[in-house]
């Protein structure tokens, strides 16, 4: 999501940070976005229907999660970790949500294909 209708509409979802201008916001190359916290059930539940609900439009059947890697440090997740603890298992989770989603909206086992990675990845097929 992204701009204020976004921020509002899901902003259970986010992860969030300690500045105030900052909270909330990313930058990824020269433009702010918004990252979902996937240590949340709901924030995790929402990026799967979002995922579901565009593959069964026919919009795509395999999903590209980039960026994982781009945790800033002063993050705090749902389940209290801070981004500096988050760095790895972000990418992690990440991959497993987008993984999940695909085969759910699919209805066979999924496929990400995946720009980052870490340990355990191999349990989601990356192409």
């Amino acid at each position: 999501p992204s701009g204020e209708r976004g921020e509002a509409e899901y902003s259970f979802a986010l992860v969030e940070r300690d500045d105030a201008w900052r909270d909330r916001h990313n930058r990824i190359f020269y433009d702010p976005c918004l990252m979902p916290d996937f240590t949340n059930p709901e924030a995790v539940k929402w990026w799967k229907d979002k995922i579901i609900q565009f593959m069964k439009a026919g919009c795509f059947s395999i999903i590209m999660s980039d960026f994982g890697e781009d945790v800033p440090s002063d993050a705090r997740y749902h389940n209290g970790r801070s981004g500096q603890e988050m760095h790895n298992l972000y990418q992690l989770l990440y991959q497993r949500a987008s993984f999940e989603a695909v085969a759910e909206g699919t209805g066979h086992r999924g496929l990400v294909n995946a720009r980052s990675g870490t340990a355990g990845m191999q349990r989601y097929p990356i192409c």
